[in-house]
């Protein structure tokens, strides 16, 4: 018995693969790619709709919507690095729910951090409403966990159908 038909996970994962049947061929590059460019773009479209929705926003003025989209930039490279680092991009932890709603969580709040620090430092914290920063907290924070939540339970889904192969 090889060391990966030992892991209970692994095992669940890879048990319908081997009944055969329609099997979807995608290389793991893909879907580790496209996991992180849904994160940065969910991440960025909860930034500009958090600011488009604050009610402090004047129609003419586009400053705080750049400021935003930066901030949103900054939020998602600390974002995906994090997970990144956390090999939170692997099939695995892709697959396991658990896993995801953890490295969600820790994650965000990880970049929120580094944001507040960042911002602190550079004496930028009065042109940003904390309010809209406080409502693209939790609403991001909803966002990216209700995605990786839904992609977990799908990848794990498709790996133990066996509709799906890596």
């Amino acid at each position: 018995m090889s060391q990966l038909e030992q892991s209970q996970f692994t095992a669940g994962l890879w048990q319908g693969a081997e009944r055969g049947g329609r099997r979807l061929r995608w290389t793991l590059e893909v879907l580790q790619a496209g996991a992180v460019v849904l994160d940065v773009a969910l991440i960025l479209a909860t930034a500009v709709l958090t600011r488009l929705a604050y009610p402090d926003l004047v129609a003419t003025d586009w400053a705080p919507l750049e400021r935003m989209i930066d901030m949103g930039l900054l939020a998602a490279v600390l974002f995906v690095g994090f997970v990144g680092l956390r090999r939170g991009y692997t099939m695995t932890a892709l697959s396991s729910l658990k896993r995801q709603v953890a490295l969600v969580a820790q994650g965000w709040i990880f970049a929120f951090f580094w944001l507040g620090w960042i911002a602190f430092l550079a004496k930028v914290t009065e042109s940003h409403s904390r309010v809209a920063v406080s409502i693209w907290f939790f609403f991001g924070f909803a966002a990216l966990l209700f995605v990786h939540a839904i992609g977990a339970r799908w990848l794990a889904h498709r790996f133990q159908r066996g509709e799906m192969s890596v």
